[in-house]
């Protein structure tokens, strides 16, 4: 391939590459109303924190509504500390708050949302020269 044909090649990957994605808000904002609409009433998930924030996991949680109603350590050996239970572990909807937030903020955000359920399946929170974030896995509708 020539110079010239290497160039219009690189820049149609480019154009596509725009065209492909949208921005992090709107991609937030599609997954949002897709989750708000479609969302279980009854659902447990796997939650595990990465990055510098504590908490580790996995943590199976359960919620019902809008409310936590069951969270146990999945993960090997001892629960971290501090750990989660039914006041502090997050909903599907405080993912999103989060994901939001940061969003929102000068950090930067990357989020992989679930092709299924549409929540936040991943996002890393990068700010300075830390960065945190969560994995959301095993996500199950009940009932």
């Amino acid at each position: 391939m020539n110079r010239r044909t290497s160039i219009k090649c690189l820049g149609l990957l480019w154009v596509a590459g725009l065209v492909g994605c949208g921005s992090e808000e709107s991609q937030w904002r599609s997954a949002r109303e897709a989750w708000d609409e479609t969302h279980p009433e009854h659902y447990r998930y796997d939650y595990t924190v990465t990055g510098f924030a504590p908490g580790r996991g996995p943590w199976r949680i359960e919620v019902r509504g809008d409310e936590v109603v069951s969270v146990r350590y999945v993960g090997q050996g001892t629960p971290p500390t501090p750990g989660f239970d039914v006041d502090s572990a997050p909903t599907i909807d405080t993912l999103f708050q989060q994901v939001e937030s940061g969003l929102s903020s000068s950090a930067r955000v990357d989020v992989d949302y679930d092709l299924i359920h549409h929540f936040p399946k991943r996002a890393m929170f990068f700010s300075g020269e830390e960065g945190s974030g969560f994995i959301c896995s095993e996500f199950t509708p009940l009932d």
